[in-house]
């Protein structure tokens, strides 16, 4: 019984989840069974882990140190592909139907409790064992591979424990303050990661001897040092990982069984109208729900700050490489962000197809948003060349740039939108297209920085040249959708 119970709430959750957000690859998957959904994972993080392990060619010091991203792509992986549809389950109140069917409650708190094995629990470990296998096979020491599966293993329980926590704290909107804030931290980490595991390891690759020797008390690495002190940390962290996982089963049983009712209270509207009701709109839908939030924050401030940041490390600054820097920034951070914008409707955009609006004004809206989410990683960026390099030409050119490419996104966008009073979501735009926009506007982008280092006059006179083109075609779209309704 549980077994069919776990499958049906799997299977509904998966589906609304990815009707909601991008990440279908984690979730879609589950339709096809537990058996061929797991091995799909376990192939996917083999190659990925074995790949990884061709670095113990160098030494034991390198097997041991890539064990660090390994085991955070795990906890990651196995989180990421759990709390979302696990939200969905506390949020929607799918557990309702089921309460009123005979079927005893610890068969329902069991298949609550392993519903992590349909979303690829099973295959976690492999995020690490194959690594560890290729390690201790080139470097021909067993106590490799015994603690990468020590770890593994622990970092599964781990993500599994971190999935049911999260998932216990509904992702839609909440009056808690407090609990909105935790959540888009949580979801904002989770779609960030690969930004986190490489910051983490460009910190890590500068440490010195001593410091490594410290770190071998701390997971992962504590698997793979078999010292009385790594020992007992790998045992303290096996230990929490069990607590936590027995405390967020608990916790989202709980969430799930009894969602909470709602409360009366008094409610009050006006009509508004201008830029300020444009600007609360979007950022009132956005502050309230974090698993919309979350990607803004990724995508518009992470993104260009770890972009600059990584840049920087190895570009020679001057007048004209800033000038070419900061035209790819802002191209790249109205790219990445402009699409999240028209996300923020959903089902509210029906209501905008009753309004004598033409696709060019709903554009001019969205770009109005977006410079408004954006100004702050445009206010710290500018700050941080004025103070660190006394480059003023840097702002201006950014913000040009920023908004001639925001407004160009927008208007390819409102293009995309259906005819027919419609929900705005991720099935509005064609995945395909979405990706061919993205990928040529950050191939003509980030080149551009490169040559600046050897060409700085060509870079410049492209760089100029790409602005012009996109001003050129935001203008030939907004007189295309000047007069064409929503």
């Amino acid at each position: 019984m549980w077994k069919i119970i776990a499958e049906a709430i799997a299977k509904e959750a998966s589906y609304r989840a990815q009707r909601e957000m991008e990440w279908r690859d984690l979730t879609i998957m589950t339709a096809g069974g537990i058996l061929r959904y797991n091995i799909l994972v376990i192939l996917i993080l083999s190659f990925i882990s074995g790949l990884t392990g061709l670095a113990s060619l160098e030494g034991r010091e390198a097997a041991v140190i890539v064990a660090i991203p390994l085991f955070m792509i795990e906890i990651m992986v196995g989180t990421l592909s759990m709390a979302l549809s696990l939200q969905t389950i506390v949020s929607d109140k799918l557990l309702e139907p089921i309460q009123h069917l005979p079927i005893e409650e610890n068969e329902l708190r069991k298949a609550l409790s392993l519903l992590g094995i349909y979303w690829g629990g099973l295959a976690l470990p492999f995020a690490m064992i194959p690594a560890g296998l290729i390690s201790s096979m080139i470097l021909s020491d067993p106590s490799i591979l015994a603690g990468y599966f020590a770890a593994s293993i622990t970092g599964m329980i781990l993500s599994l424990a971190l999935g049911y926590l999260i998932g216990s704290i509904g992702g839609k909107y909440q009056r808690s303050l407090f609990r909105r804030a935790i959540s888009t931290l949580l979801w904002t980490i989770l779609i960030g990661f690969g930004l986190f595991i490489n910051a983490i390891m460009g910190t890590f690759s500068n440490f010195s001897e001593p410091y490594l020797s410290m770190l071998r008390l701390v997971p992962p690495l504590s698997f793979l040092d078999w010292s009385l002190h790594s020992l007992v940390s790998s045992a303290l962290t096996f230990a929490l990982s069990l607590t936590l996982l027995v405390y967020g089963t608990s916790r989202f049983w709980r969430a799930a069984i009894s969602p909470g009712e709602a409360t009366s209270v008094s409610l009050s509207w006006k009509l508004s109208f201008g830029v300020e009701s444009i600007l609360m709109k979007d950022l009132k839908i956005a502050l309230r729900n974090p698993r919309m939030l979350a990607p803004l924050i990724v995508y518009s401030i992470a993104l260009p700050l770890f972009l600059i940041g990584s840049m920087i490390e190895w570009i020679k600054l001057d007048i004209i490489t800033t000038i070419v820097l900061s035209i790819s920034l802002g191209t790249l951070q109205a790219v990445y962000s402009a699409y999240s914008f028209y996300l923020l409707d959903s089902t509210g955009a029906r209501a905008l197809y009753t309004l004598p609006m033409s696709r060019r004004e709903v554009a001019s809206m969205k770009t109005l948003s977006l410079l408004t989410f954006n100004s702050i990683p445009f206010i710290l960026i500018s700050i941080s060349f004025i103070y660190l390099w006394g480059i003023w030409a840097f702002i201006p050119i950014y913000l040009i740039a920023l908004t001639g490419s925001g407004y160009l996104n927008c208007l390819i966008y409102a293009k995309m939108l259906p005819k027919e009073p419609a929900n705005w979501s991720v099935e509005t735009f064609k995945r395909w297209i979405i990706t061919i926009i993205m990928m040529i506007q950050t191939i003509l982008s980030l080149p551009l920085v490169v040559i600046s280092q050897f060409l700085p006059t060509f870079a410049l006179w492209l760089s100029s040249l790409y602005l012009v083109a996109i001003y050129g075609a935001s203008l030939y779209l907004s007189h295309e959708l000047r007069d064409e309704p929503l």
